[in-house]
């Protein structure tokens, strides 16, 4: 049953990666200049979690978020 939870997790994981990704490049933003308005030091960070290979944490979200208002109603219609 945990293997089923861990598989479940890593699509969830990968879904949001794949969201983040069409809204960025729906609002024709790169991943630097993402990471730059959101003040994220590593660009990496949000390609690897777009990818679907680590999550960002709740306060990196926020501050993309934050940066991207003009996206903030796309985001929210697609989850």
């Amino acid at each position: 049953m945990a293997e089923n939870t861990r598989r479940g997790n890593v699509a969830t994981i990968r879904e949001l990666g794949a969201a983040m990704k069409a809204v960025r490049t729906t609002a024709d933003r790169s991943i630097r200049d993402v990471a730059q308005a959101a003040s994220i030091s590593a660009h990496s960070r949000i390609s690897e979690m777009e990818n679907g290979k680590r999550l960002l944490t709740l306060a990196e979200v926020e501050q993309i978020l934050d940066a991207l208002p003009d996206i903030i109603q796309w985001v929210i219609a697609s989850i």
